[in-house]
């Protein structure tokens, strides 16, 4: 396992004056059910709704998911599926391309190989495919002859054929983590025909995948995915996840992580301010900033989740005003939601209404101009607050770790701590720059815009100069927030 970089590097960030209430930040994640991806590979990256189309056809989640996503302008350049199970698998092997025609299958009477289930080897003996019409009935002859064997995941075994890869596939007849097959061998001292190898079955090497024990709960999957790939940043689930008691789960797990779960709710009732138990109204309650909810009620078969986090992610915080304010936005391909201004308040707030339930819709304005409003989180900030913060930790602690590990000795002097501030300073800058912290010399005293704060070596308590850890680095800046409402008044005399 890798150690991160906090491990010598901690930042803290702090947001203050908040309503009560190497990662990579540029990555949406979409767990899905469907059993196209591998149970041990977990994660696929996608560059095209094409290339999703192909893998799980139209009426599959995952591809209404990258419609939604794919569709967007502006978004990342790929997205990431991963795969949800949803009960135990079975372990399998699958041979390479057989080459033989069937006509040479049906020469032989006495084919045999050794194969091993679950860790108990056999030898599969006395095949007979004179009779065998089809590549399915040499497929259906094995079977009948592991299945014969009549122990463990001999007994419930299956194995097909693919007529388009021209491939086979032996299967345990058990599932969960202990569920295996082996590549297929020669029977030791074996009198019959081999059909092992590339003159007939080509399976004494392919692909052997053990089979997987599923989590218990949908958190237990997501733990299992993250030790495949946590390189993502935004977690958005298929609609299956919707409106139920996984949705507080996912919450509550992801509220420990440096992460967005967004999700969408079709409950009519988040329209009404009388109604607490909505799974929008119960995620405010527990004052989640890494929750990003939106309600979608004209169509429970979109994903306006993962359009949203198509264009949040597409932010390039190197690029100067790059960061998203997500009020406003259009959305390509979803559906749009008609709400009287009352609703409107309810779910997502007012200028006038904070005590809204930080839900976030895509509504038709006046005009016929459709948009998102107005990216709140389920506490109450804003997701750009949330998502640039993350970068902006990150980004200090991966200057920061740079400085320790280019260095043959960061003395631990004025000067030494002084190189640590101007790494800081760096950082800081950039956030100015993309737009995340405000630039203005009146925020501070003294013309500054942050303020960085270094102790004096000889000041930090000689138990941390012994430990090596410099302590007590603290610094100020301002966000340079984003305007979603305006009030003008004018007065016109003759």
């Amino acid at each position: 396992m890798a150690i991160p970089e906090s491990y010598s590097v901690d930042v803290n960030i702090t947001r203050e004056d908040q309503p009560q209430g190497a990662e990579s930040f540029g990555i949406v994640l979409f767990a899905g059910t469907s059993d196209v991806i591998g149970q041990t590979e977990r994660v696929r990256i996608y560059d095209s709704e094409s290339d999703v189309l192909a893998d799980f056809g139209s009426l599959s989640e995952e591809y209404k998911a990258a419609q939604a996503f794919f569709s967007q302008s502006p978004r990342p350049q790929f997205m990431k599926i991963a795969r949800l199970l949803t009960g135990d698998v079975p372990g399998f092997m699958q041979g390479l391309t057989v080459s033989t025609p069937l006509s040479g299958f049906q020469a032989v009477s006495d084919g045999e190989f050794s194969v091993t289930i679950d860790g108990v080897q056999e030898d599969i003996i006395g095949l007979d495919f004179s009779l065998d019409a089809s590549f399915a009935d040499v497929a259906l002859n094995i079977e009948a002859e592991i299945q014969a064997i009549g122990a463990g995941g001999y007994t419930a075994a299956t194995v097909s054929h693919n007529a388009t890869t021209n491939k086979f596939t032996i299967t345990s007849g058990t599932t969960g983590d202990l569920s295996s097959v082996s590549f297929l061998a020669p029977v030791s001292g074996g009198g019959g025909t081999d059909i092992s190898g590339a003159s007939f079955l080509n399976a004494l090497s392919g692909e052997s995948i053990p089979g997987v024990t599923a989590g218990a709960t949908i958190v237990d999957e997501l733990e299992k995915i993250i030790l495949v790939d946590n390189n993502w940043y935004f977690l958005t689930l298929h609609k299956g996840v919707r409106d139920n008691a996984d949705v507080l789960l996912v919450a509550a797990f992801v509220g420990g992580l440096t992460k967005v779960y967004a999700t969408v709710s079709n409950d009519e009732t988040v329209k009404d301010g009388q109604v607490s138990s909505d799974i929008i109204s119960q995620l405010k309650a527990t004052n989640n900033p890494r929750v990003w909810a939106c309600a979608q009620f004209a169509s429970s078969s979109e994903y306006l989740d993962v359009a949203a986090c198509a264009v949040k992610a597409s932010v390039d915080f190197n690029a100067a005003n790059s960061v998203i304010n997500m009020a406003y936005k259009p959305m390509s391909n979803i559906t749009v939601d008609s709400l009287t201004s009352n609703q409107l308040s309810i779910v997502a707030g007012s200028r006038s209404n904070t005590d809204d339930k930080h839900g976030n819709v895509f509504i038709k304005y006046e005009g016929g101009v459709n948009r998102f409003v107005f990216g709140k989180v389920s506490n109450g900030e804003y997701v750009d607050i949330i998502h640039g913060t993350d970068w902006l930790a990150a980004r200090i602690r991966e200057l920061v770790f740079s400085l320790l590990i280019n260095s043959p000795s960061l003395p631990y002097t004025d000067g030494g701590i002084a190189k640590i501030g101007n790494y800081i300073a760096q950082a800081l800058n950039e956030g100015i720059r993309n737009g995340l912290l405000s630039g203005s010399a009146a925020n501070f005293q003294h013309g500054q815009a942050f303020i960085i704060n270094l102790p004096a070596a000889i000041s930090i308590p000689p138990i941390d100069r012994a430990s090596r850890v410099v302590s007590g680095i603290t610094f100020k800046a301002v966000y340079a927030g984003a305007i979603n409402f305006a009030v003008i008044n004018g007065t016109i005399t003759v």
